[in-house]
């Protein structure tokens, strides 16, 4: 592929790759055509949490059959293709600033000399950027804290700036949190999908991890937990 060229081929056959790759069973959060300064070939980026699961080998075997079962002329080749995580900081931003929801195909336009958030392209096509969840405001939310066996929550409230965490409102020890290059990283437990019966208190617990204000990693615990107490910041 020409370095400085991303043809109408190119953009299809990268379309027929990432379908058949979720026909196989490998869904796909971000995907897009990218090059820079340091890099000038056109890469297919691909970011899944698939690579958690299987690491880079697994999927490029999943990449390679797809190619094979595709059999068509416009599909990248293997040496094109890159798997990241979806914690991948590059793959984040674009679902950051141009995700859209549910994930579906863009048909986007092609970008050149672009910055998207923090990332800088010297070219850019965007297939696919599923929509993190980006907040602006004070949030009231219930940190979850464990004593003596038992959970309990306090009362706090996160504050956002354009789609970035910039305040933890929270006073406690069930907080850890630092400023970084002035912006925040924090790491917490929230307590979430609250009912109340009988007085009793529950609810599910989800443990939230920022970096540099962004959100880095949701791990939601289905199982239900009684809450003991009810404490104000």
């Amino acid at each position: 592929m020409d370095p400085q060229t991303l043809v109408d081929q190119d953009i299809a056959g990268g379309k027929l790759l990432v379908a058949e790759l979720e026909r196989k069973g490998v869904f796909v959060r971000a995907a897009y055509w990218r090059r820079t300064e340091d890099e000038p070939d056109w890469r297919l980026r691909l970011s899944t949490e698939h690579y958690e699961k299987v690491g880079p080998l697994g999927l490029y075997s999943f990449a390679m059959d797809a190619i094979q079962d595709l059999n068509d002329s416009r599909t990248p080749k293997l040496g094109s293709v890159e798997f990241v995580s979806t914690k991948h900081r590059e793959a984040m931003e674009l679902r950051y600033f141009v995700g859209t929801p549910d994930g579906p195909f863009l048909g986007g336009e092609l970008m050149t000399s672009t910055r998207i958030g923090d990332a800088y392209f010297a070219g850019v096509y965007v297939y696919r950027a599923e929509q993190l969840p980006v907040w602006d405001g004070v949030v009231p939310v219930h940190f979850a804290k464990r004593s003596d066996g038992n959970w309990g929550t306090v009362l706090g409230s996160l504050t956002f700036r354009d789609g970035l965490l910039v305040e933890v409102g929270c006073d406690g020890t069930e907080v850890r949190k630092k400023v970084v290059d002035g912006r925040i990283k924090a790491r917490f437990v929230l307590a979430e999908n609250e009912q109340r019966r009988d007085d009793v208190r529950s609810g599910t617990l989800t443990r939230y991890e920022y970096d540099h204000g962004r959100l880095w990693q949701r791990e939601a615990r289905p199982r239900r937990v009684q809450f003991r107490s009810l404490v104000a910041a």
